[in-house]
């Protein structure tokens, strides 16, 4: 009774804790359940916690540019780490621990050195790479930045306007995918139809809704100069951006951009091709955005 007076809150604490477990136990003993699948529930909700963990350090990572400072391949402490970032040591050995489990980083325990492999660099470093996904890291935390909007809208109706996102995963989007378009759209898919790539090539009108940033729309127009080019989106810091990428192009004579929303446009009659990459499932009404168009391209 002495000890049970002298620490009070603790131990009565932990008989409570106890009590719980005990009660836990009988509702389980007495509830139909299996086992395993509960198991299996656990450990999953354990790995994507961990997982949602890993993706705010790779933000850190990316952001802060440590991964950069690794990509050449060399191994290095962490103090050497911190030394060529300008950052906090303890904070770097924190972070680095976690990237090397996660398997972002390779890990040294002879001499406690953590290093990039080429494959590591080229997703994570390398923006100039199809493979390259750390933009992912950037659009995550932009979204997780949200969720007391969504709530709201799960509470409330509406959604949550992509402007609120903020210039970042404007930026993520670029970076996500601006490879692959430059890459892909047209030199290989375009082609695939080749009637259109035709008209491109003799010089016809084309133009992408939900253009973003112009990750796109850019390097098509740059494909294809005897043609002109519209892109058309309800975000005004993407269009911005876009106009000023289209001025250093060298091209804003031939590609413009306007603020509209897909379904609002009245005039597809007058284009060859329409496209939308990446922006159905963000669009409030899509099957109206889809309902006037005859050639339609998307990723």
């Amino acid at each position: 009774m002495g000890i049970l007076l002298q620490r009070k809150g603790r131990i009565v604490s932990h008989i409570c804790f106890r009590s719980r477990l005990v009660l836990a136990s009988i509702i389980m003993d007495s509830e139909v359940y299996d086992r395993k699948k509960a198991a299996a529930l656990a450990r999953q909700v354990g790995t994507d916690f961990g997982a949602s963990m890993a993706v705010a350090l790779a933000y850190v990572g990316d952001r802060l540019g440590i991964f950069r400072a690794l990509a050449q391949g060399a191994a290095m402490t962490t103090a050497e780490i911190a030394a060529q970032t300008g950052l906090n040591e303890r904070y770097v050995r924190e972070w680095a621990a976690t990237m090397a489990a996660a398997g972002y980083l390779d890990y040294s325990p002879s001499d406690a050195r953590f290093r990039m492999n080429p494959e590591q660099a080229m997703v994570l470093a390398n923006e100039d790479t199809t493979f390259f996904t750390a933009g992912a890291f950037q659009y995550a935390v932009a979204c997780y930045r949200q969720l007391e909007k969504l709530m709201s809208a799960f509470q409330d109706g509406g959604g949550v306007p992509f402007a609120d996102f903020g210039p970042e995963i404007v930026e993520a989007i670029e970076r996500l995918f601006h490879v692959g378009y430059e890459t892909w759209v047209a030199d290989h898919w375009i082609p695939a139809v080749p009637h259109i790539h035709q008209k491109l090539e003799q010089g016809s009108e084309a133009a992408e809704v939900g253009c973003g940033a112009g990750q796109c729309l850019i390097p098509v127009a740059l494909a294809f100069p005897k043609s002109r080019f519209y892109g058309y989106d309800v975000d005004a810091g993407s269009l911005e951006r876009a106009r000023e990428k289209a001025r250093r192009a060298g091209i804003g004579d031939r590609l413009s951009f306007e603020q509209i929303a897909a379904e609002s446009l009245p005039f597809t009659e007058r284009f060859d091709l329409v496209m939308a990459f990446n922006c159905i499932h963000a669009m409030a009404r899509p099957r109206a955005s889809n309902s006037h168009f005859d050639v339609f391209s998307w990723s």
